[in-house]
């Protein structure tokens, strides 16, 4: 079966941030098998929230592993539907 693409929301990234155990979470377990992608919007929500140094590298990282991906009306209505 070919791979998917997958928007991921915020509350996604935010879960696996906080896990101890990467492996454990639906990003990981999504990404195993799936071209996932995050909305700069999803980018600006977890900068915004990233209120400590090791936080913003924890965002710089994940948007290296997760390509962040420019949000435009097509995008948006595929990603709801």
């Amino acid at each position: 079966m070919a791979a998917e693409n997958v928007l991921i929301d915020t509350s996604v990234i935010i879960d696996f941030l906080r896990k101890k155990d990467k492996r454990k979470t639906l990003l990981w377990k999504i990404k195993t098998d799936n071209n996932c992608y995050l909305s700069v919007i999803t980018l600006f929500e977890l900068y915004a929230g990233a209120t400590t140094d090791i936080k913003r590298l924890d965002v710089d990282k994940i948007s290296a592993w997760v390509q962040p991906i420019d949000l435009d009306a097509a995008i948006a209505s595929r990603a709801a539907a």
